[in-house]
């Protein structure tokens, strides 16, 4: 009995984990479209905030990351780390989802670019 508690606990576990990603990238998606209308309509207010509250999500999540993994390199490095992460910023929370997994070859992608693991930061 206590394996099939165990058992039923990861698999609910990771249809969890896997909905939350599923819900974050779908998050994504749908705010782009919605500012893609609100261009298309000509509704200019709304398009640009739409788009500042995008931008300052995606500075937030760069800043996360270059926080998080590059908190030991110097200032001109974690701004680099910083700038390349900003274009794919919005993936950063399922990163650091597969980052706490420990995977082996999320691991050695870090430590390829200088960057360190959160765990050992």
């Amino acid at each position: 009995m206590r394996r099939l508690v165990s058992r039923s606990s990861l698999i609910l576990s990771v249809a969890h984990d896997a909905f939350t990603a599923l819900a974050s990238v779908s998050d994504v998606i749908f705010d782009v479209l919605v500012v893609r209308e609100f261009y298309q309509d000509g509704r200019t207010g709304f398009f640009l905030a739409g788009l500042a509250i995008f931008v300052l999500a995606q500075a937030s999540y760069a800043f996360l990351f270059t926080a998080t993994y590059a908190s030991h390199a110097r200032p001109a490095q974690r701004a680099l780390c910083f700038v390349l992460a900003f274009p794919l910023a919005q993936l950063i929370p399922l990163f650091c989802y597969l980052e706490t997994l420990e995977l082996p070859w999320v691991q050695r992608f870090l430590t390829s670019f200088g960057l360190r693991c959160s765990a050992s930061a």
